[in-house]
């Protein structure tokens, strides 16, 4: 789904909204959710919203990381260890 809105318009929430009925249905578990953001400083801020408001766990990913994005070991345990991802669209990009 893309939500392209004015600001303050709701697109977060519309986007938690979301983010909560698809984890809640029986096909989707063990699967992982992406979130995209523009920029950089919303994937801290949509990341910390999703967290404040549901039992997930969210993994953020933008910018220089501690792990190579060739390094297929550790990606798959850092990915086992979350329900939804918050990146950035150029980050998205190079994976």
């Amino acid at each position: 789904m893309i939500a392209a809105l004015n600001t303050g318009s709701g697109k977060t929430l519309i986007g938690l909204l979301l983010i909560k009925w698809i984890s809640a249905l029986e096909h989707s578990k063990d699967k992982l959710i992406v979130f995209l953001v523009p920029r950089v400083a919303l994937v801290e801020q949509q990341a910390k919203y999703i967290q404040d408001n549901t039992p997930l766990r969210v993994l953020r990913l933008a910018g220089a990381l501690d792990i190579e994005l060739n390094d297929r070991i550790r990606w798959a345990r850092r990915l086992k260890q979350c329900d939804v991802l918050v990146m950035t669209r150029k980050f998205f990009l190079q994976v």
